[in-house]
């Protein structure tokens, strides 16, 4: 870094200002040579903490944290990140990450540049997910049997759409399994010692395999027929090859399963596919996926990072239901329906953009977010059903469009918070209630109830229970 000498400068404003622009100048320099991405936004009292994220040790770079705009690889790691006027004059998506020594080819990010661009430029934030398959084009399962209480003697389940078309090494040395046969095969293999093996699946090309489940059982289960008692803590690790799909309960209930790769072959996921995955961390849904099941990711109670393509069109019942440590998600603007439920319980969730695209969100979408302060919705909004946003107790500002048409009951109920509310519709939504504990809560919670200057008189006169909190937008200061 260059040294400022005093005496450089005369003692004006102007001299010291030059000085500080230098100082800050050598200050971006050095932090970026220790590889940490500085924001042009960056302001002079912002620089401690970026100098308090490098990594101690003398050398090395520093991850990259968490900006307007991140890129995540498959595990939650941050590959880069920029804040949304540095990322707008981007010319390139950052490389792919490097997991070739893990078995994995990289096949890109789940967002185009362009498409992205689009996106933050009208709300401003993103989370962009890297994709991947195997090297070997081979689904893997790692397992670990030093906790099975029974003789190390699993049942295994799986669909084939050819007969004899999947070869599984069972990762002991002992000779490939096939099943004769289509459709739904069970299948059992004894491991003589406990410890961690990779079951590798490998199908021929015109052959699809699929993991697949009923509602009462798992991939592993000590019994074959319905009902078998569930081995929960096997599965610790998939990766996916090519020709291979998941349905409906995949993989519920595997607690122990870890982050997984998602490449370009898949196109759904199916209902409860993930459910109660409780080490599941972070999950890059890939840009061939264009339908999520319900209760996807229901209770997976360490999911922090998610990033979703844009070719989605709606958030279903319960998809991240209680997934407690979610702290934010970005909405693709393809989704125009979020249905009941989907994020209700995500406790630590603070940041959400919902796009315009939304109409529709269905009853309890967001109840018990209680990390959720602020809450502005884009112009396309038309429907909020009943306690939306219910026991959101630390929510304190409402923001709604000029689209809004109805608004629930007790969508906004509030009990411990006070909350303000901007309704920027001439005409007034429809309220399923409109006395106290209606769709805005309760009066004595409601701080004000900001409208447009010209239908102060018509929403006092159709918001009878909330007259007394209604004011003209130009009042609020």
């Amino acid at each position: 870094m260059a040294t400022v000498e005093p005496n450089l400068y005369p003692a004006t404003i102007a001299g010291q200002i030059e000085r500080l622009q230098t100082a800050k100048a050598d200050l971006k320099t050095a932090i970026e040579g220790k590889g940490v991405t500085v924001p042009s936004s960056t302001k002079l009292d912002g620089y401690a903490d970026l100098v308090d994220s490098i990594e101690t040790g003398g050398g090395g770079s520093a991850s990259p944290q968490e900006n307007d705009v991140t890129f995540y690889d498959y595990d939650g790691t941050i590959v880069a990140s920029y804040s949304a006027s540095d990322f707008a004059n981007l010319t390139s998506l950052p490389n792919n990450p490097d997991h070739t020594s893990e078995g994995l080819t990289a096949q890109g990010w789940n967002w185009s540049l362009s498409d992205a661009k689009t996106y933050v430029a009208s709300y401003n934030k993103l989370n962009i997910g890297q994709m991947y398959i195997t090297t070997d084009n081979a689904t893997k399962f790692y397992i670990d049997t030093s906790e099975w209480y029974l003789l190390d003697i699993p049942y295994l389940k799986y669909t084939q759409t050819k007969a004899n078309g999947v070869a599984i090494d069972w990762g002991d040395h002992t000779a490939t399994q096939r099943t004769a046969g289509t459709g739904a095969k069970t299948v059992r293999h004894t491991y003589e010692n406990k410890g961690n093996y990779i079951i590798s699946f490998l199908q021929d090309n015109d052959c699809t395999l699929t993991f697949s489940n009923s509602s009462s059982n798992t991939i592993f289960c000590s019994t074959p027929n319905t009902g078998g008692v569930k081995i929960q803590k096997v599965l610790n690790k998939i990766q996916i090859g090519k020709n291979t799909t998941l349905s409906d309960y995949a993989f519920h209930l595997c607690f122990s399963l870890s982050n997984i790769p998602m490449p370009t072959t898949i196109t759904a996921l199916g209902q409860y596919s993930f459910y109660k995955c409780y080490n599941l961390n972070s999950i890059i849904i890939p840009n061939t996926v264009t339908s999520l099941g319900a209760y996807l990711f229901a209770d997976c109670r360490t999911l922090k990072y998610v990033s979703l393509p844009r070719t989605i069109n709606s958030i279903p019942s319960r998809c991240f239901s209680d997934c407690s440590d979610l702290d934010s998600i970005t909405i693709p603007n393809t989704v125009t329906k979020i249905d009941s439920y989907a994020f209700s319980g995500c406790y630590s969730l603070s940041n959400i953009i919902i796009p315009s695209s939304v109409t529709d969100i269905e009853d309890y979408a967001f109840q018990h977010c209680g990390s959720l302060e602020a809450l502005i919705l884009a112009d396309g909004i038309k429907n909020i059903k009943d306690y939306v946003f219910n026991y959101c107790s630390a929510l304190n500002f409402v923001d709604l469009p000029s689209s809004i048409k109805t608004i629930g009951r007790s969508s906004f109920s509030a009990y411990k918070n006070h909350i303000t509310f901007i309704i920027r519709a001439t005409t007034p939504p429809t309220l399923q209630s409109v006395s106290n504990g209606g769709s805005f809560g309760y009066e004595t919670n409601i701080e004000g109830i900001y409208v447009p200057d010209e239908s102060v008189e018509t929403y006092k006169a159709t918001y009878t229970g909330y007259a007394s909190k209604i004011k003209g937008i130009s009042e609020r200061t």
